[in-house]
């Protein structure tokens, strides 16, 4: 039976670092393994007990990671009795160190600790705070909650946040009862359940496995980083002037200069030219401006455009406007959307004060079907959603766009990056 569990984990470890034949490049997979070392991992389970199966699985599982995986280790349960506080990340997500998670795991002996899974997976979220990227949780355990938490909760919150967490759960040979409150953690963390009970199960399930968990590891359609010093090919410059924008030090550098999309007239707006080969995408940029001037037509603003033409198209901006509401001037996140040559009420999120010094933003557009909904973030950490228009054409294009309105004074919008994500 212990070899089925080492199979499970291993198989889920390798799929979370496969992926289908493709010129997509793909992100290091960033994954917390959660380990229940409660009492009950003493149990017998087949020839040995549960806990001296998991130390296998992990010796195994490390020797097999990529070298690149950033890889971290919680554990709950270790020690105390019944001490619902016994949660420890022993092992950081950090590039893999295999002896020392190795180490960390030799040492676990069985404890009377209690089963607090559902303050291991806010302790887990924490552990990712300041990791970039798509996140995966893998909790192990042998039981339910003794805690009085609602583990499914915290796991629909984690996601709700925003912080692309994905939580699986591997279930050591449990009772019904166990079973489905563990598999109501997976499904709350968009996971999936896998139950370590015989090899049928497991075969049944691999290739079911790799669909789901493969397919939603993050593949890098088209990344731009600015470096070299003419734009790249995919890109069309509508309404050039070179006088108003230049690349140098990394970085795409447009002037604000007088425009509006629905006119065709905004200079310098960098669209992508290719087709983007998947349904359900995310496009984020990175981009710096200083908001000089403040009103909600008198002002600068920057950000990412999504165009079909001058009547259709979606925009996220950071500029400044002023409202009662937000107690003056203010700096925000707007998401508009022209709809059929007319304009469908905007969507905004408050950021800041006015400030004058550049700062710098992230803004992200995740399409999904034919609803888009809006980001921002000022640390590619913690993303706020400004919104989610609907939008029915087939072929909006992602662009770069810099502007000013009324009277306001010129100012530079530069673009570090910019990155397609495939979410089929």
């Amino acid at each position: 039976m212990s070899k089925v569990i080492i199979y499970v984990l291993l198989a889920l470890a390798m799929l979370l670092t496969w992926g289908p034949g493709t010129s997509h490049s793909q992100a290091a997979p960033n994954v917390l393994f959660i380990l229940d070392a409660s009492g009950s991992m003493a149990q017998k389970f087949g020839d040995r007990t549960k806990m001296q199966a998991a130390k296998d699985v992990f010796r195994s599982l490390v020797a097999d990671l990529p070298k690149d995986a950033n890889v971290g280790l919680e554990v709950y349960g270790h020690y105390g009795d019944k001490d619902c506080s016994a949660i420890e990340v022993v092992n950081p997500v950090a590039p893999l160190d295999a002896w020392a998670i190795k180490a960390n795991v030799d040492k676990l002996i069985p404890r009377q600790g209690a089963t607090p899974l559902a303050a291991s997976l806010e302790k887990g979220g924490e552990a990712f705070r300041s990791v970039k990227g798509e996140k995966t949780i893998v909790l192990i355990s042998d039981g339910r909650e003794t805690c009085g938490g609602s583990p499914a909760a915290v796991a629909k919150r984690l996601r709700a946040q925003g912080v692309n967490i994905t939580i699986h759960v591997v279930g050591l040979g449990v009772n019904d009862e166990e079973k489905a409150q563990l598999a109501s953690i997976a499904s709350a963390g968009g996971g999936r359940y896998y139950a370590a009970n015989n090899a049928e199960e497991l075969k049944e399930s691999l290739s079911e496995i790799q669909q789901k968990v493969v397919e939603k590891a993050p593949k890098v359609i088209f990344k731009e980083d600015f470096n070299d010093e003419f734009l790249s090919d995919v890109w069309e410059v509508k309404n050039d002037n070179p006088d108003g924008r230049v690349i140098d030090d990394g970085k795409l550098q447009i002037i604000t200069m007088p425009g509006g999309l629905e006119k065709e007239k905004t200079q310098n707006l960098i669209a992508y030219d290719k087709e983007i080969p998947a349904k359900n995408w995310d496009a984020i940029v990175k981009v710096s401006i200083p908001i000089t001037s403040y009103g909600r037509r008198n002002s600068q603003g920057a950000g990412l455009a999504l165009i079909q033409d001058k009547d259709n198209f979606l925009l996220l901006v950071v500029t400044s406007s002023w409202s009662a509401h937000w107690g003056g001037d203010y700096i925000l996140a707007r998401f508009w959307n022209r709809r059929s040559g007319q304009w469908v009420p905007e969507l905004n999120h408050g950021i800041s004060k006015p400030n004058t010094r550049p700062v710098t933003y992230y803004l992200k557009i995740e399409k999904r079907g034919f609803k888009y909904t809006a980001y921002y973030s000022l640390d590619e950490k913690k993303w706020a959603k400004v919104g989610t228009h609907a939008a029915l054409g087939k072929h909006f294009k992602p662009a770069l766009w810099a502007e000013r309105w009324g009277s306001s004074t010129e100012t530079i919008a530069e673009f570090d990056w910019f990155t397609l994500i495939d979410r089929d």
